[in-house]
């Protein structure tokens, strides 16, 4: 599967692979490479309430807008 990238609607893409604008926060960290479905993934700890910030300051959503992530929970026991 190709590498998503931004296009003339994209607002904002953030890419892990990548140094960005994004804050880790609580024990949220990268994985290594391969860990997310194009590359790096966020990895979150739910003991530690962990988050990551990603700022994004809108006047107001575009008419066509949406948000897109993909987002894979491990399995649990």
């Amino acid at each position: 599967m190709k590498k998503p990238t931004a296009d003339e609607q994209t607002i904002a893409l953030v890419d892990f692979d990548s140094p960005g604008a994004y804050r880790l926060e609580g024990g949220a960290k990268l994985t290594g490479e391969g860990g997310g479905r194009f590359g790096k993934g966020l990895r979150l700890e739910r003991a530690s309430a962990s988050s990551a910030v990603i700022p994004l300051s809108l006047e107001r959503m575009p008419d066509e807008g949406t948000f897109e992530f993909w987002f894979a929970p491990d399995d649990v026991p």
